[in-house]
């Protein structure tokens, strides 16, 4: 496994515990929605491009910024938003690069 997977794996777990501990054991509540990871930079970056080869984060050409989807929590929008939000800070100054979050609402 890489640097990357690795770090990766790490703030999962990081953030999948954060969101838990925010918003509790119960992931079957509404809003039903999506969150995602993104880091804008250009589509040359280097540090884009070793992400996207690794597959953890993919380009998003219409937006022009490197995407990660957050999976599990079954359909909790609070619990994805939360563990975009824990993913991206961690991300941000393991990575030193800006990582940030959206959502939106199913």
């Amino acid at each position: 496994m890489t640097y990357l997977k690795e770090l990766f794996e790490e703030g999962n777990e990081i953030a999948r515990k954060f969101a838990i501990k925010k918003e509790g054991e119960n992931n079957m509540i509404y809003p039903c929605g999506f969150a995602w990871v993104i880091l804008k930079v250009p589509k040359n970056n280097k540090l884009g491009k070793e992400l996207e080869k690794e597959d953890l984060m993919y380009w998003d050409s219409y937006r022009k910024e490197y995407h990660l989807w957050v999976g599990g929590h079954n359909q909790s929008m609070l619990h994805k938003v939360a563990h975009a939000e824990a993913l991206a800070n961690f991300l941000s100054e393991e990575l030193f690069a800006e990582f940030t979050f959206n959502s939106r609402m199913d």
